[in-house]
Order: C-alpha cells, then structure tokens, then sequence
C-alpha cells in the first residue's frame, strides 16, 4: 500500500483504495504501532498534497492520520517527521474538502502537546 501511494505514476483511484484500506487497517489500536513503525504516515501525509490525488483520497489520508495520531505513542514520531506541517498546509488548501480539514484539525490537536509541533 505504501509503495502504490509513493508511485507518482500510480492511478489516483488506487491511491484513493489504498488511503482507504490504511484507515480501516488504521482502526485496530494494535496495528498502530506498527503503522507508525512502518512509516505509513509519511506516504499518507504526501498523499495530503498530492495534486493527482482525489478528493476522497485526501480525506482518508487525513482520517487515517488523524487516527494514528491518538495513540500517544505515536504522537512524537508524526512530529519528528513533520506530518503536522503538512497537516496544516492543508488547512489551508483551498482545494481541500471540509471533511479532510476537519480530520487535519482533529490529528493537529491530538499533536500540539508534543516538544517541537507548532500549530499556525
């Protein structure tokens, strides 16, 4: 799944499938670790700004980080790798649905009390 949403010359319906599978697999607390441990996060917050990407794709990608985001564990990782950057230059995307800019909100406030993330 990872490699289908790093592929730039994947099809934007496969990498809507894949954001989509990754939230549901995402939605086992046992697998968020792993998720993370895997970097899962990085091709997903790429995906956010992906301009073949759709719409729908860009919202599961958001959902998805905003679900490995309540995992305290997790929360420094995401930092560290600057998915809260990207998260907020989706808020700001004016091509961005409600729905994404609401899971972006969502995994930034889980991340703004950790060392290191600013929230503009």
């Amino acid at each position: 799944l990872m490699a289908l949403l790093d592929n730039p010359k994947s099809d934007p319906l496969a990498k809507e499938s894949a954001a989509k599978a990754l939230i549901l697999i995402s939605q086992n607390l046992n697998n968020l670790r792993h998720l993370i441990a895997d970097g899962v996060h990085i091709p997903l917050s790429r995906l956010l700004h992906d301009p073949q990407a759709t719409s729908d794709a860009k919202e599961w990608a958001a959902m998805a980080i905003g679900t490995l985001s309540t995992d305290r564990a997790n929360r420094q990782r995401l930092v560290t790798d600057g998915v809260h950057t990207q998260l907020s230059r989706l808020l700001t995307d004016q091509n961005a649905t409600p729905q994404a800019k609401e899971w972006a909100a969502k995994a930034l406030d889980n991340l703004k009390e950790r060392p290191g993330c600013t929230v503009s």
